[in-house]
């Protein structure tokens, strides 16, 4: 089952791996129940749309995880 997490934050930056990562119930969390292909969709400083996915669960796709500390470190 494919699920959406979508944040707007205007210009301001915000950090998800919270969400994506932490959450008791995040995406990662979710993809154990539903071990479906994953992805991450960001806006770069270019204002740019960037995409990740794969075709594995966000629980063993190693590129997740990075994608997501990645997000909280970039401006």
């Amino acid at each position: 089952m494919c699920r959406l997490f979508g944040m707007n934050a205007g210009t301001r930056t915000v950090r998800a791996t919270y969400w994506l990562k932490q959450a008791p119930d995040s995406v990662e969390a979710q993809s154990l129940r539903n071990p479906d292909g994953s992805g991450i969709g960001w806006f770069d400083s270019a204002g740019q749309p960037k995409l990740h996915k794969e075709a594995d669960a966000a629980f063993t796709d190693s590129a997740f995880g990075a994608d997501a500390e990645h997000l909280d470190r970039i401006h």
